[in-house]
């Protein structure tokens, strides 16, 4: 369930990461900005801790050195929470109709008390059933939230069976947006929202809808702009995202108040 970063990436989670970086004694915090931009300095200090650790020097962000991170900074928690009827692994793909799916899902987590998937089946109250699975979830705060399944612009699946579904709707139904609000708990410091559907972020449906998520959610969302595969794809976008931000702020300034806050805490 982890997330693939690397060269060029520009999201809230690499800020997260960066942070994560900063912490590792072969790093070092002065050497490296938090700035949600995965540049060459960042590519530099993967490569520093991956020697460290004696794993492959690939330059990129992936297991296991998400989880070297992660006992660096032992108080701090690398939760993903994926949700949908799509794509949501490398490994394997979840349909959440499926009864062989249903009846084993050990697979599904990876064995990591870190990470977490929720599988939402067709319903006619998805969003809200979704959200009270997550949030009844026992964990720490969240770091990224990510759903997975079909999209189109300004649109963002969340269960269907292929006669019933529901789906976000972002910027149209006050009711979803009162459910949308009750995410704000889950998160901690960098927390961000991923939504990976088809062009989910294109036009101004697309933007309309991630700044009515973000406003309500009050975190950072992210999707893309065209098809995504999910599958052996679904560990990162495939092609360019849109980001948006609650308040007018960018991501090198958001990740930023996001270094201040944890050092304040």
């Amino acid at each position: 369930m982890y997330v693939e970063l690397r060269r060029d990436d520009r999201l809230p989670i690499v800020a997260y990461a960066q942070w994560l970086l900063g912490q590792h004694p072969a790093v070092g915090r002065e050497s490296l900005p938090i700035d949600g931009l995965f540049g060459p300095q960042t590519e530099r200090a993967v490569l520093l801790a991956q020697q460290a650790e004696s794993f492959p020097t690939t330059g990129r962000i992936a297991e296991p050195l998400w989880s070297a991170l992660r006992r660096v900074v032992a108080d701090q928690t690398i939760c993903v929470e994926s949700i949908g009827i799509g794509s949501v692994s490398p490994r394997w793909s979840v349909n959440g109709f499926d009864p062989d799916v249903l009846a084993d899902r050990n697979h599904l987590d990876d064995h990591d008390p870190h990470t977490a998937v929720v599988i939402q089946g067709g319903a006619s109250m998805g969003l809200p059933r979704a959200i009270d699975r997550i949030l009844a979830r026992p964990h720490r705060r969240c770091v990224l939230l990510r759903f997975h399944g079909h999209g189109a612009p300004g649109f963002m699946v969340v269960s269907a069976d292929g006669t019933a579904g529901s789906a976000f709707d972002l910027h149209e139904s006050e009711g979803y947006r009162r459910e949308l609000a009750r995410l704000r708990p889950l998160f901690g410091r960098f927390g961000s929202i991923e939504l990976h559907g088809c062009r989910v972020a294109s036009g101004d449906r697309g933007h309309r809808s991630l700044r009515m998520l973000a406003e309500e959610a009050r975190v950072p969302v992210t999707a893309a702009y065209q098809r995504q595969m999910g599958g052996a794809f679904s560990n990162r976008f495939e092609g360019p995202v849109r980001t948006v931000f609650p308040g007018a702020t960018t991501l090198p300034s958001w990740a930023r108040s996001q270094v201040d806050n944890q050092s304040a805490a």
